[in-house]
């Protein structure tokens, strides 16, 4: 394996600094949580100043005798971990250590030569404040670099500049045997009480239009996976409820509308912590769709979302024509049962927008529908790239659990729907909520916020893709792992040759945020960038493991038929996850 370095650093005061791109690839993300600087003592800060220039003076001296680009970090690819593809040890020390002496003293011996200016007196003033003594200069800079590095401290901890690492490893869970034939979707991953992790995944032959679910188990923390069970299922998700494993998910079908016997939703249960599985027993034979959306635990039930098909009246992708609805069942009845189910009441999004049907929609003042929308067929945008009428899909359940919060109910009867939109444009989620009634029932509706206005479209990032919401109980913070977007305004015709669909449908960087409120979002780091179009990482459900955040993607490399069709499942873990808490 091929160990390029990847170099990043931030030029002292006065130095000029060439503009550097991230190899391709590459991640970005602080290997460090942020820190604020309020939160910083004044200590902590001329420590953190003075470290981040002097292991600036290194990458100054390469950038200047041997002509590298002037980012810094060593980075090299990980060869510890199998299949790997991510950047394990960024801006290690051990790399730094046996070349710090040469490059101090090439720095102070530029400096007393007078090539240094503003930049290096400004590092020799601020040694001089701090009372550290400058007489012989290259011995207090190799001391104070030495005293650094032994102390396990790193350029990125402080804030260097260069481009952001990944926070999480990456490992190769499943592989199509046929990339152009066969994708693989839907990554679903829990973590049972035992420890063990449960992943699926289905493999779906797209050419012979059938395909089948694979769960596999892990009991190493995820280094290596037991394959268990395979069933005639797509679109599912795992969940634990009353000291049982449930797989549910929808009987196989090859795309939304393609069986004309619909999509019926069945399940699967295990009583032995994932090793063995019962056959599908079907809950209800109507239409449905979801993806391995989240699970959530109140009131002795277990709650989930799932969209069902309440109107067909659209040609090809019908997100407009679901009805998200919530079920309940109480964790420790028979949940293979239908009875044990509730479903609370529907809304479909074609009936929530004043015009939708008319192509007139009264949505004005925020761009949605970014492109025109011809119902009930999609717009016709270039070449082979359409626009379906807009929708929702893919839905997550929470409820608000800060009393301080405008929706939060005390009596905890009330849950809220955040859903993928389809829009056009990115970083719109849609929203609903239910209410527990007295009776057990429970009925949908929008949200209304203090105003009286209704309100369907919530700021998420990534929420016009698939994404994953997963509550810590802990830190009290919902975490959000999607899809980031960097060019939806890229006019369609102008979009890189070989790029997936629309320009909102980009798919290869796959990130992580948290919010103590489901509104605002604080960025925590990205997971994983794929290096070309075709090699997404997105799709992802992830679960929280002791102290780390577990990850499935649904995932790609070069030999993937397309960004959406991928031929891979990766899995990933982001260690000490709440470290990144800021």
């Amino acid at each position: 394996m091929n160990e390029e370095p990847v170099f990043m650093l931030d030029i002292p005061d006065g130095i000029t600094r060439p503009g550097a791109a991230p190899l391709e690839g590459t991640a970005t993300r602080r290997t460090a949580p942020h820190r604020p600087q309020a939160q910083r003592s004044a200590d902590s800060r001329r420590v953190a100043s003075l470290a981040a220039r002097l292991w600036s003076l290194p990458a100054y001296f390469l950038r200047t005798e041997r002509n590298l680009p002037a980012s810094v970090a060593w980075c090299p690819k990980a060869t510890d971990t199998p299949k790997s593809s991510s950047c394990a040890n960024p801006a290690s020390a051990e790399f730094m250590i046996p070349f710090f002496p040469l490059y101090a003293f090439s720095f102070l011996f530029r400096l007393r030569l007078g090539e240094e200016k503003k930049g290096s007196r400004h590092i020799i003033n601020t040694m001089k404040y701090h009372k550290i003594l400058l007489l012989p200069s290259w011995i207090n800079a190799i001391a104070a670099g030495m005293i650094l590095m032994c102390a396990g401290l790193s350029p990125a901890a402080f804030g260097a500049g260069g481009p952001m690492r990944p926070i999480a490893s990456e490992t190769i869970l499943a592989e199509s045997p046929n990339p152009q034939d066969v994708s693989l979707y839907t990554p679903g991953i829990i973590r049972l009480d035992s420890g063990r992790l449960v992943a699926s995944y289905t493999e779906t032959n797209r050419k012979l239009k059938r395909g089948h679910t694979v769960i596999l188990t892990s009991d190493d923390k995820g280094v290596t996976w037991q394959r268990r069970a395979e069933s005639p299922t797509n679109q599912g998700r795992l969940f634990a409820a009353g000291g049982k494993t449930y797989y549910i998910a929808t009987m196989f079908y090859i795309s939304p509308g393609s069986n004309p016997n619909g999509a019926p939703l069945c399940i699967q249960r295990s009583a032995d912590n994932g090793g063995t599985w019962s056959e599908p027993s079907a809950l209800d034979d109507r239409t449905w769709h979801q993806s391995a959306a989240n699970v959530w635990h109140a009131n002795g039930c277990v709650y989930m979302v799932w969209e069902r098909l309440t109107v067909n009246n659209i040609k090809g992708w019908y997100v407009g024509a679901l009805a998200p609805v919530l079920m309940r069942a109480r964790e420790t009845d028979d949940l293979t049962k239908a009875a044990a189910w509730t479903h609370a009441s529907e809304i479909t999004f074609q009936d929530l927008i004043p015009g939708y049907k008319e192509n007139n929609l009264e949505t004005d003042y925020f761009g949605i529908p970014f492109y025109p929308q011809s119902f009930p067929n999609a717009t016709p945008l270039h070449g082979k790239v359409k626009f379906p009428p807009i929708g929702w899909l893919e839905t997550n359940v929470v409820q608000i659990t800060d009393p301080n919060h405008y929706w939060h109910d005390p009596k905890g009867r009330t849950f809220h729907l955040f859903a993928r939109a389809h829009t056009g444009r990115t970083n719109y989620g849609a929203l609903a909520r239910v209410v527990e009634n007295s009776d057990g029932s429970m009925t949908t509706s929008l949200q209304t916020v203090p105003s009286g206005k209704k309100m369907l479209f919530v700021p998420i990032p990534g929420g016009h893709m698939r994404f994953h919401i997963e509550y810590d109980a802990k830190t009290k913070l919902y975490w959000l792992l999607g899809t980031q977007s960097t060019d939806s305004m890229t006019r369609i015709e102008k979009m890189p040759e070989g790029r997936y669909s629309r320009p909102d449908n980009e798919r290869t960087r796959m990130v992580l945020h948290f919010s103590k409120n489901m509104i605002d979002w604080c960025f925590a780091g990205v997971v994983a960038i794929g290096p070309e179009d075709k090699a997404s990482r997105h799709y992802a459900c992830m679960a929280i493991d002791g102290d780390d955040l577990v990850m499935v993607s649904r995932s790609g490399d070069s030999r993937a038929q397309n960004a959406h069709n991928g031929n891979l499942v990766t899995f990933h873990r982001v260690v000490n996850f709440r470290e990144l808490v800021y």
